[in-house]
């Protein structure tokens, strides 16, 4: 059977770790301050050392497919074991749910939809569900290859506001320390919420060790690689946007990135772009999150657990 390189493992987890999120994230950032940064690079670290561990862990059991599974069942046993794989996948499924609500919002401001009713909201659920799940069906070669692409897509257009985004920075939009109406801690609280729900996808390519080409190297390069790709361009994005639209404004917005973009370039069209490189990110990290969906019951199922 087919099975992933390098490449296409660090692709399941960049694709994975950034979905929808990344497009609202720099928005709550700005409401707790400049101190989100900080914040966010903090939590990108401990992101990198868990990707190290995973790969480390992943060398150290005989049988690593299933990851987090695997690990726990290897160390305390059948039960321990079965919890986990149980618990990870309940979290699988439901955040595919909010993957794709999201996900929905953003075709319907790409295509111009406005009062889509519910059979309409509905359908372009099931759309952006059922077309990850026949790629998976089709094989890994199939999902390698559509994961590769949407990560490519999604990348480049972040990274470009992450980079010549700062030629158009103004200090004075960056405001104070701490916006968020209380202590420090208040602020860290809040932006520590958001940065660490950014990075649930670190884990996937040890999850789905299984379907990768020497795992027991690959995993963890996979992780590491994909990990630190997400991160810096986690804060190089965020930090670009808050430089770009004064802190008042964007705490407030629910689109800020098409105030980045407009801060840059003026046109009409900004709204569409953005969109489209939400619908490409969104349907790529479902891709990648259907793989896992079915890869962690599978590992415990092969071991008589599920």
């Amino acid at each position: 059977a087919h099975k992933m390189g390098l490449p296409s493992a660090t692709a399941l987890v960049v694709g994975s770790i950034i979905g929808t999120g990344v497009f609202t994230m720099p928005a709550v950032m700005a409401g707790a301050g400049t101190s989100s940064l900080l914040t966010l690079g903090a939590i990108a670290i401990g992101a990198l050392l868990l990707g190290i561990m995973f790969g480390q862990l992943t060398k150290r059991i005989p049988n690593n497919e299933g990851g987090l599974y695997a690990y726990s069942r290897h160390e305390f046993g059948d039960f321990a074991g079965y919890l986990t794989a149980w618990c990870y996948w309940i979290t699988c499924w439901a955040g595919n749910a909010a993957i794709v609500s999201s996900w929905v919002l953003y075709v319907e401001e790409l295509f111009g939809i406005s009062n889509p009713s519910a059979w309409t909201n509905w359908g372009i659920a099931l759309t952006g569900l059922w077309i990850p799940a026949a790629i998976n069906l089709a094989g890994v070669r199939q999902m390698a290859l559509f994961q590769n692409i949407t990560v490519v897509l999604k990348f480049i257009p972040l990274l470009f506001v992450g980079v010549v985004g700062w030629f158009f920075v103004e200090t004075a939009n960056f405001g104070v320390f701490n916006n968020s109406g209380g202590s420090l801690y208040d602020a860290v609280n809040l932006a520590a919420g958001v940065a660490l729900f950014s990075f649930i996808g670190v884990e996937c390519a040890s999850i789905a060790a299984g379907r990768v080409e020497n795992p027991r190297r690959n995993v963890g390069r996979a992780s590491t690689i994909g990990t630190a790709a997400s991160g810096l361009l986690y804060v190089a994005v965020t930090a670009a946007v808050m430089g770009l639209v004064p802190q008042g404004e964007l705490a407030n917005d629910g689109a800020p990135f098409v105030a980045a973009f407009d801060a840059m370039f003026s046109g009409g069209w900004l709204g569409k772009l953005v969109a489209l490189i939400a619908v490409i990110s969104g349907i790529g990290a479902l891709n990648g999150w259907t793989m896992v969906t079915a890869e962690m019951p599978y590992a415990a199922a092969k071991d008589g657990l599920f």
